[in-house]
């Protein structure tokens, strides 16, 4: 099941390999990093319009949850946090959804080299390993009786041995169609790993800030950047036409070049606060880089 389509709301490219955003080019390029590309995303705690995960059963995709949640779940008793040695299973954190009903909390975790998975309390993550406990900064394991501790910290590091060979365009290739275009711009944008590996992709996107743009199915509108029906990359992940990036970090979107100049403001921060909107709800979205 894709997580965006799950009842709490929520990439990296396998996740966040897989979440998402837009402006011209560089901006364009710079959020969909933010947003799909970095597994960290913390979700809000469950409230009366944006709530906590219903059951569903395990080892669905990331495709198939609902965007923008359910009315609240009755909370269950405090949860004792346990201290617990970090796992030493090759596992990916990419992101966590905290109910006030602590056996309605989630997580989405991908084994090394794998698109990620939602899991619930009591789900078989890897092996005889289950998903014990959810935090904002990890989660416990229950490995054969043992608790193991899973954090960002340590995706960060498994994804620090990544390395990216981006091909670049030369003057000489004939020119492509916008399909073999959005296609070539998805594949790159895989094999982004990290932030210095980003940077250079946003940099070879400015080349073309149209193409960028179209690339990823985004139209500024003054007030926000809404996606088209030509984003099916950003589609892939559980968005839909329609749906609109209003701001970040408090920042309202939907000027190009004003919006540029946030983007140092947000990398700077080392937090992005991303408001997506759809009808009339909101979600935001926190991811630290």
């Amino acid at each position: 099941m894709h997580w965006t389509e799950h009842k709490a709301f929520q990439p990296s490219v396998t996740v966040a390999k897989w979440l998402l955003s837009l402006c011209v080019s560089y901006q364009a390029a710079v959020f969909t990093w933010l947003v799909i590309d970095q597994p960290v995303v913390v979700l809000p705690e469950a409230s009366q319009a944006q709530t906590s995960v219903a059951a569903i059963p395990q080892s669905y995709g990331l495709a198939q949850m609902n965007l923008f949640g359910e009315p609240a779940a009755t909370p269950s008793a405090v949860q004792q946090e346990i201290d617990a040695p970090k796992t030493r299973l090759r596992l990916l954190l990419m992101g966590v959804s905290v109910s006030k009903d602590k056996s309605q909390s989630s997580a989405i975790i991908a084994e090394q080299g794998r698109d990620g998975e939602f899991f619930r309390i009591g789900d078989r993550v890897q092996g005889r390993a289950l998903l014990s406990q959810v935090y904002e900064d990890k989660v416990i394991l229950d490995n054969s009786g043992k608790f193991e501790t899973l954090t960002f910290e340590e995706t960060q590091k498994l994804l620090q041995g990544f390395t990216a060979n981006t091909p670049k365009k030369t003057s000489a290739e004939a020119p492509k169609s916008s399909r073999a275009e959005r296609a070539e711009f998805k594949k790159d944008l895989r094999q982004v790993r990290t932030a210095e590996q980003f940077v250079s992709f946003a940099k070879e996107q400015l080349e073309d800030p149209n193409q960028a743009m179209e690339n990823l199915g985004l139209q500024a509108t003054g007030d926000g950047y809404v996606l088209t029906p030509a984003s099916t990359m950003l589609m892939s992940i559980g968005m839909k036409p329609g749906d609109k990036l209003i701001s970040v970090n408090g920042h309202q979107l939907g000027d190009p070049a004003q919006d540029k100049t946030i983007i140092d403001e947000v990398y700077a921060s080392g937090n992005a606060s991303i408001v997506i909107e759809r009808g009339s709800r909101r979600m935001t979205i926190n991811h630290a880089f």
